[in-house]
């Protein structure tokens, strides 16, 4: 049977390439792996790769061009492999593979925190979902799925859910755990980086504590002087309790202005420059004496199962909650965070 999975993101080839090369079922047939956009994944023997346009944002308009050539690839009864069913280029191809009878069913693999967030939508995500696509079909005239309360779980041809952290699911049972190689991830990331020059802070001299904050762009959400006082505020932590070597790993979609404007005058050297592996498949390499801090980075929750062994610190989950106010993101976040071994700092000094 024909294996058709879509990946949109570098961690979710990361996940996918954890997946090639450890489910047998993958093993036993044909195999292809639709690239969306700019990403990319190892070779390997027996699959084949396509690449299809970019659908994020506005780009929604290519989900027509993609869904063609999906069918140019596939004209028989497969397994479709997707992180969810809330991405919309995701949705339409597992919609129009079920109106034409050729899905056998559908797999679902973590990629972070949409897994554990929407194992069960609120009523109002819920509604929200709705009317997206709705809209999208308005506006695209093609066939979308509306998306089960419990998107995981509720669906035709439901068939297995990949996850990191099986014991943090409501319905662990319905799961089944992904596993992470590390030889695996070091291959991955050799591969996907091996003609990039870039500097690693694993070849940092880390003779004192460093602390390697994961951007988020929140300053789009707000002022920029609230997200500067926000920053200002945990930077003060970080070195309150013995990190002076400060590092950033901007957000992909940053670049030189950002660093200058809320890292650069804070003391933070940038890292990871210019990479095309996700953080997470570099976080084992790097020293027992690092602190990885972000505000609610997906990669908070991955970072022990991919081998980090450092300190774990979100902070601010508070101040992330008050931009959020119609959703109720702050009990549920803290409790995922709690159960996943994760220290927590809230920001109390910040008025919002």
């Amino acid at each position: 049977m024909k294996n058709l999975i879509f990946v949109s993101s570098p961690l979710q080839a990361l996940i996918v390439w954890l997946l090639l090369n450890s489910d047998s079922s993958l093993k036993r047939g044909e195999v292809v792996v639709f690239l969306e956009g700019e990403f990319s994944l190892p070779s390997i023997h027996g699959v084949k790769h396509v690449n299809i346009k970019n659908t994020r944002g506005h780009n929604y308009i290519n989900i027509p061009y993609n869904l063609d050539v999906l069918f140019a690839q596939n004209h028989s009864i497969c397994q479709l492999w997707i992180s969810d069913l809330l991405w919309p280029m995701n949705n339409a191809a597992y919609s129009a593979l079920l109106k034409t009878g050729k899905l056998h069913r559908v797999n679902f693999y973590d990629e972070g925190m949409v897994l554990y967030w929407m194992e069960r939508m609120s009523v109002l995500r819920y509604v929200r979902e709705i009317l997206k696509f709705a809209i999208l079909r308005c506006k695209t005239g093609l066939s979308f799925t509306r998306p089960s309360i419990s998107p995981f779980y509720g669906n035709r041809n439901n068939g297995k859910v990949f996850a990191l952290h099986p014991e943090l699911l409501d319905c662990s049972n319905l799961a089944q755990s992904l596993r992470v190689d590390l030889d695996a991830i070091n291959r991955f990331d050799t591969l996907i980086d091996s003609n990039i020059t870039t500097h690693h802070l694993s070849q940092v001299d880390l003779n004192t504590p460093a602390a390697l904050l994961l951007s988020q762009p929140y300053y789009r959400l707000t002022t920029h002087k609230k997200f500067r006082s926000l920053l200002f505020n945990c930077t003060n932590f970080l070195r309150s309790i013995g990190y002076d070597e400060l590092y950033v790993k901007l957000h992909p979609s940053e670049d030189d202005i950002v660093f200058r404007e809320f890292y650069d005058p804070l003391g933070y050297k940038k890292t990871f420059e210019c990479v095309s592996s996700p953080v997470e498949a570099k976080l084992h390499a790097l020293s027992k004496k690092t602190a990885l801090v972000s505000f609610n980075s997906s990669a908070l929750l991955n970072a022990k199962a991919f081998g980090y062994q450092g300190r774990v610190i979100s902070y601010g989950l508070d101040w992330i909650a008050d931009q959020y106010r119609f959703q109720s993101i702050m009990s549920k976040q803290k409790t995922l965070f709690y159960r996943a071994g994760i220290e927590i700092e809230l920001d109390v000094n910040n008025a919002n």
